[in-house]
């Protein structure tokens, strides 16, 4: 099966599928606070559920 993504297959799910195929590195780009919620997935589902809650509020309002 050919998924034409530009990606080197890996059989053993290591970081291989992670490389650019062809040897050359992506750039280097970093989202602001991922390395936090990689480390700590926790912050991420406080994060949602803050939002759920301010959403519910908010709607809350203003169907009054």
């Amino acid at each position: 099966m050919s998924v034409e993504s530009g990606y080197a297959a890996s059989a053993n799910g290591s970081a291989a599928a992670e490389q650019p195929a062809g040897g050359a590195s992506a750039p280097n780009r970093t989202v602001p606070g991922l390395d936090l919620v990689r480390e700590r997935p926790e912050v991420l589902v406080g994060a949602a559920f803050a939002g759920g809650l301010f959403a519910a509020l908010l709607l809350r309002r203003l169907g009054n």
